[in-house]
């Protein structure tokens, strides 16, 4: 379970590095464009989260599925999901 916790904190490392990286790019841009663009980089790294969380959530045994509450068909039915299938909450809604 640490090892899944690393690699998660790893990932978020690397977009957090991403956006900051490409975000300094972002000053050309006029005010709406701007928005636009910063949108659409927040959707794209949505969905990579949501893909990688489910594909961690697919690789987990049963005793790290009965520790979060969770039947082995929940987790299949979650990690089957394509990542653009995003119900969020109302606040990540408003995010992006």
């Amino acid at each position: 379970m640490e090892d899944m916790a690393m690699k998660v904190a790893r990932k978020q490392v690397v977009v957090e590095q991403y956006s900051q990286e490409h975000g300094r790019a972002l000053h050309r841009f006029p005010g709406q464009a701007k928005t636009l663009v910063l949108a659409m980089v927040r959707r794209v790294q949505r969905w990579q989260r949501l893909a990688y969380e489910r594909r961690l959530l697919g690789s987990l045994d049963q005793h790290q599925l009965r520790d979060i509450g969770i039947t082995r068909a929940e987790a299949q039915r979650e990690s089957a999901r394509p990542f653009w299938d995003d119900a969020g909450t109302d606040e990540q809604r408003r995010e992006m």
